[in-house]
């Protein structure tokens, strides 16, 4: 994940920036928008099914 690009990241255990983020969140639709997609985006290149597969395959021919 790339903080900013398609998630936001906060350090565990810090809810005061917890809370700062999903005031962002709440008040910048056009951010929760952006970061919907590129996490989409991102879910397809690098989680597909068939891409899992073929690895998958590639494995267990070595």
């Amino acid at each position: 994940m790339e903080n900013d690009v398609n998630g936001i990241m906060v350090a565990p255990g810090d809810s005061d920036a917890l809370a700062k983020q999903l005031e962002r969140l709440i008040t910048q639709p056009a951010l929760r928008q952006a970061l919907g997609e590129n996490g989409l985006r991102r879910l397809h290149q690098h989680f597909d099914v068939e891409l899992g597969i073929d690895q998958l395959v590639t494995l267990f021919a070595q």
